[in-house]
């Protein structure tokens, strides 16, 4: 009987141990949010790729990506801690860390860049009777999902250079705003309920081909007296060429804009954590790079080539580490 019983205070003790390390191993494991855009984009299929690499890599780490509306709400999420890391748009990113434009007098200091990611490419998808961006004037265009980068800077700073939207302009030349995510944008071209609409994805997007494929719709090229026009104020912007062939019956080169995306962080993520999460990210991104040709430009040599705001420590103390990072 003694025996038994001092057997049964062992299997006791052993299950509680048991139990205990097991809890600890579940308070040990992270959780990750990555904020990205719309799912017709470009954004969130690569956000949801790193996140699979974290969790693949990384031991106690559970990422994953969060659909959002874009850019202007991911910063916000960043501060608020509401998102952990995000990708957004250089320009929205810079104005709200430094408070310019939109930010003026209240700097959103709650993140911090990790690297530099992919060019933006800029897709004003439009019927087939507009042949200039002048000949919006009067129509009804979607401007991009509410709390996007889209529908809050791109769109109102190209469309407004133009005298084609904005306050100070007069009501028969602005267009007719829409704000809507891209999958709804394409479904009203397909209506012609709207004349135009504007895409912001690294090429080939999903939801332009889907519109290129099923209509006579097509992509506006800018001319290059209006690229220049254009990045008189916004110097972020650059020239980008969209290939012919790059999109179903897109048989000319379509000249356009394009501009950087940063992968950010919170400002208050753990310095260790950053660094590992860093370090995996470019020790293990070719094999992300099968997912969307845009990965392709995630590349070590372009980390911190461009990016306007401060660099989260752990980042830096990686590209020290690698000998890219310059003082």
């Amino acid at each position: 009987m003694q025996t038994k019983h001092l057997f049964c205070q062992f299997v006791i003790v052993m299950v509680l141990l048991l139990t205990l390390g097991t809890v600890g191993v579940l308070a040990q494991v992270e959780f990750i949010n990555i904020a990205t855009g719309s799912a017709g984009g470009t954004y969130f299929p690569i956000g949801t790729a790193i996140a699979n690499l974290w969790n693949q890599e990384v031991d106690n780490i559970r990422a994953s990506a969060m659909e959002s509306p874009g850019s202007v709400t991911n910063v916000v999420m960043l501060r608020d801690g509401e998102a952990d890391f995000a990708i957004t748009m250089c320009n929205v990113a810079d104005a709200a860390f430094h408070g310019r434009g939109d930010y003026e007098g209240n700097p959103n200091k709650g993140f911090r860049a990790v690297t530099a990611l992919w060019p933006n490419v800029v897709h004003i998808q439009v019927l087939p009777e507009i042949k200039d961006i002048m000949d919006l004037a009067g129509k009804r265009y979607s401007m991009g999902p509410t709390g996007s980068g889209v529908g809050m800077m791109d769109s109102p700073q190209i469309l407004g250079t133009f005298g084609l939207f904005g306050e100070e302009q007069d009501d028969i030349a602005n267009v007719i705003p829409e704000y809507v995510p891209y999958q709804e944008s394409t479904v009203a071209l397909q209506n012609r309920r709207v004349a135009g609409a504007t895409n912001v994805s690294y090429p080939p997007a999903g939801t332009v081909s889907e519109l290129l494929a099923s209509t006579d719709c097509h992509l506006l090229s800018i001319t290059q007296e209006q690229i220049a026009k254009l990045q008189e104020n916004y110097s972020h912007f650059f020239e980008y060429t969209i290939t012919a062939g790059t999109y179903p019956n897109q048989d000319e080169d379509v000249h356009t804009l394009g501009y950087a995306n940063y992968f950010s962080v919170r400002a208050d993520m753990s310095e260790d954590l950053v660094y590992t999460l860093t370090k995996t990210l470019f020790e293990n991104v070719e094999k992300i790079y099968s997912v969307h040709p845009a990965t392709r430009d995630i590349k070590l040599d372009n980390a911190t080539v461009g990016v306007g705001i401060d660099f989260h420590e752990g980042a830096i103390r990686y590209y020290k580490e690698v000998g890219i990072w310059k003082d």
